[in-house]
């Protein structure tokens, strides 16, 4: 599991430090930009943003899930919410294994 969850970080971070780097230059150069090349900063800032949502979607993806519907449940949370269904999935897994081995 924690194997994993590395994984995840490795994709995640990078995604997450370049979304922030470029949302600080936009941020910065605002006024100075011309008009289609802020245009152009603020799309590449939104596909990167939500390029860290698909990271963790993807993640959840691949985990053992019982059936194939909740695959795609998993994976359709993940790429709205993000981290988020990232932390509830653990909590529902972690739940899951506690019950199994109160059993």
């Amino acid at each position: 599991m924690l194997n994993s969850v590395e994984r995840l970080l490795i994709w995640f971070v990078p995604v997450s430090i370049l979304a922030f780097a470029l949302g600080s230059v936009a941020f910065a150069f605002h006024g100075q930009l011309s008009p289609e090349l802020a245009v152009n900063v603020k799309l590449a800032q939104s596909l990167l943003f939500a390029a860290g949502n698909f990271v963790a979607a993807f993640w959840l993806w691949f985990r053992p899930h019982t059936s194939f519907s909740r695959r795609v449940l998993w994976f359709l949370f993940g790429a709205t919410t993000g981290l988020w269904a990232i932390a509830i999935w653990l909590l529902v897994h972690l739940s899951e294994r506690q019950d199994s081995v109160g059993s």
